[in-house]
């Protein structure tokens, strides 16, 4: 995700070390973590998936994207 705080676009990577915004439309040496996540929605009638970004992940999972992902590699299996 964009480093800006005021941005939370995607970049994507464009070298090993490079990253682009494609809203900023400039190009970072860094870049943010940032979630992405499909959550299934369900009532009695229907059951939805909706995507939810940074804010609405991180208070569901309590935790930043960048620690969930130095969790997730910490981790040996899953159950």
């Amino acid at each position: 995700m964009c480093p800006v705080d005021t941005c939370t676009k995607k970049v994507i990577e464009i070298s090993d070390t490079q990253y682009r915004c494609v809203k900023c439309d400039k190009t970072y040496d860094v870049f943010k973590w940032g979630y992405k996540t499909t959550i299934q929605v369900t009532d009695n009638s229907i059951t939805q998936p909706v995507i939810i970004f940074n804010k609405q992940a991180e208070a569901l999972f309590g935790i930043p994207a960048a620690e969930m992902l130095t969790h997730m590699m910490n981790v040996s299996h899953w159950y």
